[in-house]
Parts: structure tokens; C-alpha cells; sequence
């Protein structure tokens, strides 16, 4: 399998009141191209923390974060910025679409950003993309 991501020893902590919070705790996971996967578990167990470090939203304490063969700590804030609209996608559960705009224009404005394709052919992928999400017709 294609390994696209990997976490090694991700740790990540908070201070609550002057109290460390070990949040995660050395996690090891290697995410291969191709699969679907899911973050479960109970509330407060870091599941939403991960998903941000591992989306780039939020910085970790420890341990290496590698996202196409590239270790992430060390990239700064404008490279991390390019990877992250070239490689990583969001379905938030709160929508933060812009609401002056269409639902194909929401999907549409991160490829702008990138300005290595056509207005033409971002149409067409971001039209496929709602079409795969059943969402064609919003």
C-alpha cells in the first residue's frame, strides 16, 4: 500500500489550571492511500485534537508528523499553508461555508487559491466532487 501519511510518537499536552493534560500520548498510526478511515472513541479522548494536528490546524508537543514523505516540523507556516490546500480536504461538522456563495463555489475557492488550474477545470472537479457526495444538486 501507498502510505501518504504517518504519525511517529505524536504527543500532544495542554495546561489546565497549571495541570498537564496529556491529550495524546505517543501515537503511532500509518495511513495508506486509497482507504477510508475513522477517528471513534469517547468524548475528551483527543479524537478532534488529532484530526486538526493531522489537517495541519493545530501544532503538536512531540513526536513526527509525515505527510508525503515530508516531516512537517520542518516547514514553516506559508509551506505548511500550500501543503495543506494541495493535499489535505475538510468536511467539518459545523459547514464554515461562506454563505453568500453557491455550494459549487464554496467547493471551488481552495483550487483558486492554488491558480494551477482553469476556472474551467476546477468547475468540472469541484462538479464531480458534490456529484460523488450526492450534494450535485445544492
Amino acid at each position: 500500500m501507498n502510505e501518504v501519511l504517518k504519525v511517529k510518537n505524536l504527543t500532544k499536552t495542554y495546561l489546565k489550571k497549571k495541570e498537564k493534560i496529556v491529550i495524546l500520548d505517543h501515537v503511532n498510526y500509518q495511513f495508506n492511500a486509497g482507504i477510508f478511515y475513522c477517528v471513534n472513541g469517547k468524548s475528551g479522548a483527543g479524537k478532534t485534537t488529532l484530526v486538526e494536528i493531522l489537517g495541519l490546524l493545530k501544532c503538536y508537543d512531540a513526536g513526527q508528523l509525515i505527510i508525503d514523505n515530508q516531516e512537517i516540523s520542518k516547514l514553516n507556516s506559508k509551506q505548511k499553508s500550500i501543503l495543506r490546500n494541495k493535499k489535505i480536504g475538510f468536511v467539518f461538522q459545523s459547514f464554515y461555508l461562506i454563505p453568500t456563495m453557491t455550494a459549487l463555489e464554496n467547493v471551488m475557492l481552495p483550487a483558486y487559491l492554488d491558480r494551477t488550474k482553469t476556472k474551467k477545470e476546477i468547475k468540472e472537479k469541484a462538479l464531480a466532487l458534490l456529484k460523488n457526495m450526492d450534494l450535485k444538486d445544492r
